[in-house]
């Protein structure tokens, strides 16, 4: 489908939430994505640089309103010259890998530790045969003879990076091994640690770039493991010698035992300016434009009215998921109404209305779908 469409039927299909994350550097998504400025990064790749030079790693916290566009930026985040240069990211989606309802810091640990062996077999460094023996060793003592006998034919890299990929896929889907992998890494933590920094420091030594694992989609986490983790557990994930960057919720700035670890070690990525000043109903300029330019990448603004475009842009609350979603309600409820007329598209020049005249008699006009009503619609959708 090419885009932007220009009909109905076919904007209901792109005007869709789930389209929200792009990778910026991607030739499909390229042309859609709406950079959003240089200073998204500039204190984080400051201090990226700052770590580097002091030849400590590089630890930041990266939050904002869920929908509000984190994942993105981390996907053009990872791209960035000034960022690359210096370091090797690996970004690890936490929600696609773990259990997101019962998040233990030791699962974390196995996630940095699978990240860092990823790095190694990419950049096709060798881990040595000794690191390898014992990173194995810890299979004989979780694993089943007859799991074991399944992953016999791998060597090196691949074997220990399916090791952990497997220890992540017992604790994702809550299998019968979980709690002894977690409590195997509890009770040898010093020695696992080891192991993630040995490893580090081969390919920092054959590389001479920091690795950098990003820990993306730890918003969508549970708010009782979060805290658990961050208040309890954070000194027990810092210890590994790795660079990281975590994709958090937004409450974690509210956490002042974590907040004084951290100091001013995050980014609070801001949703899109609606309004030109608090209290006032005037909408931003740059802002609604911004949004207007999302929507056209994907639809052409023809589909809506004037009136239409302002009224999404101000439910959107400035989150750049739901300037699309909320976009999307209208071309789908309209569709719903009649899927047998032959009909074409315009635009309602009177009512914040998004609206298809049949090629029969006037009277036979579809009802006007009007904005409060798909509103009350995605509210309860929604919630």
């Amino acid at each position: 489908m090419n885009l932007p469409v220009s009909s109905l039927a076919q904007a209901k299909l792109v005007l869709d939430r789930e389209r929200a994350e792009l990778q910026p550097s991607a030739t499909l998504d390229k042309k859609l994505y709406v950079k959003r400025g240089d200073e998204v990064f500039d204190e984080l790749l400051t201090e990226a640089e700052t770590a580097k030079a002091s030849g400590r790693p590089f630890q930041w916290f990266y939050t904002g309103h869920t929908g509000a566009g984190k994942s993105t930026e981390i996907n053009r985040l990872k791209t960035e010259k000034r960022l690359t240069e210096l370091y090797i990211p690996q970004v690890y989606r936490v929600k696609d890998s773990l259990d997101i309802n019962d998040l233990d810091f030791a699962d974390l640990l196995l996630a940095i530790a699978q990240s860092v062996v990823s790095v190694a077999n990419r950049h096709e460094i060798k881990i040595p045969k000794d690191l390898e023996r014992r990173i194995l060793e810890w299979d004989t003592e979780i694993s089943s003879e007859q799991s074991r006998e399944k992953a016999g034919n791998l060597k090196g890299g691949v074997a220990v990076e399916a090791l952990f990929t497997k220890f992540s896929g017992e604790i994702q889907v809550g299998g019968s091994q979980k709690k002894t992998i977690r409590q195997k890494l509890r009770d040898r933590l010093t020695d696992f640690i080891a192991l993630i920094n040995e490893l580090v420091a081969s390919i920092e030594e054959k590389e001479k770039r920091k690795v950098l694992v990003i820990l993306d989609t730890m918003d969508h986490v549970d708010q009782k493991p979060i805290r658990d983790i961050f208040t309890q557990h954070w000194s027990s994930i810092s210890r590994p010698k790795v660079s990281l960057l975590i994709v958090a919720p937004l409450f974690i700035i509210h956490m002042q035992e974590l907040m004084a670890e951290v100091q001013d070690n995050y980014t609070l990525l801001p949703n899109i300016r609606v309004h030109r000043s608090p209290g006032s109903e005037e909408l931003d300029a740059d802002g609604f434009k911004f949004f207007k330019e999302v929507i056209r990448r994907l639809a052409s603004l023809d589909l809506f009215t004037a009136e239409a475009l302002e009224a999404i842009f101000r439910l959107s609350g400035g989150m750049l998921r739901d300037m699309i979603g909320i976009a999307g309600i209208i071309p789908k409820a309209r569709c719903s109404q009649s899927t047998s007329r032959r009909s074409s598209t315009l635009v309602s020049p009177t009512s914040a209305v998004c609206c298809r005249r049949t090629t029969t008699k006037p009277s036979r006009r579809l009802p006007t779908i009007r904005i409060p009503w798909v509103l009350m619609a995605w509210r309860r959708c929604c919630i």
